[in-house]
């Protein structure tokens, strides 16, 4: 029997007699082995007859299933319950089902491929009747989460995260520079999105404006692509884009009594990054 990082290990089995054409059972009591551990079992003669050998390989279940969490030490990663309170900016977080005769951490983390830490564990004695902390908060996001752990080496953690459907609070990362034009959306989680630009409509609509789309990873700025100056008797019109894009450039008169304006004249200008586009407006 051989299992992945251990040594194997090998029984021997042996008959007092030559059995002609029969078969016989050998059985295993018992090979030790971890969670989502991979065994190889092999069976042959010795001597070998004819080559024959006879392997099969087992998958040992890993520590999704719920009854391993419960039982077995290198699964157990307890269970968290919260109670939010949300005028003090606090989570009451209880612990239950610990592993037996250990001390277990508690933090709060933002959540990414790992949960990176927002401010050091907090222990949680064995000794205490009552295992419960109280982490204070600043702002509920949707990538913080509670994350638990027995106070051993590797350790296998639980999370749990309460504030997942808040995608709200995403929007307070937005700001202006009136000097650059610029509007800087700086996302507190790790998100991926498509953001624009738009003009509101009177009824309230933003419709997004032709090639002003950018996709967001971490940190996105976007910039201040028209504006309009009057020199020497006429306006123009100065285009600018931090990457290389098509424009739909159209002139429009709004109708007597209509808020709609309505195209004269469209064309297509392309703007090549960080340079500027000037076009007289007669």
């Amino acid at each position: 029997t051989v299992t992945s990082g251990m040594t194997s290990n090998c029984q021997n089995s042996s008959s007092q007699k030559r059995q002609e054409k029969k078969c016989l059972d050998f059985e295993n009591d018992c090979t030790q082995v971890f969670p989502n551990q991979q065994v190889q079992v092999t069976v042959e003669t010795i001597p070998n007859y004819c080559g024959l050998t006879w392997t099969s390989s087992y998958q040992a279940p890993g520590c999704i299933s719920e009854d391993l969490r419960r039982h077995v030490p290198d699964c157990i990663t307890g269970r968290l319950s919260y109670n939010n309170i949300p005028e003090r900016k606090e989570l009451s977080v209880k612990v239950f089902d610990m592993l037996e005769g250990h001390d277990y951490n508690v933090r709060l983390c933002y959540k990414n491929f790992i949960c990176i830490g927002a401010g050091a564990p907090t222990l949680i004695k064995k000794e205490q009747p009552i295992k419960s902390v109280t982490l204070p908060y600043s702002r509920p996001l949707p990538c913080l989460c509670i994350e638990g752990w027995s106070a051993v080496m590797d350790a296998p953690r639980v999370q749990l995260c309460p504030f997942k459907d808040r995608v709200e609070e995403l929007w307070s990362g937005i700001t202006f520079d009136p000097l650059e034009e610029t509007l800087l959306w700086e996302p507190s989680c790790p998100i991926t999105a498509v953001a624009a630009l738009c003009q509101e409509q009177e009824n309230g609509v933003c419709l997004d404006l032709p090639q002003s789309s950018q996709n967001v990873s971490r940190e996105k700025t976007l910039h201040n692509v028209v504006s309009v100056t009057r020199q020497q008797g006429h306006k123009e019109m100065k285009m600018s884009s931090q990457i290389n894009a098509t424009f739909s450039v159209g002139l429009c008169v709004k109708s007597e009594g209509s808020s709609e304006c309505h195209a004269t004249e469209t064309q297509s200008v392309h703007v090549v990054s960080v340079t500027h586009l000037l076009l007289q407006l007669l």
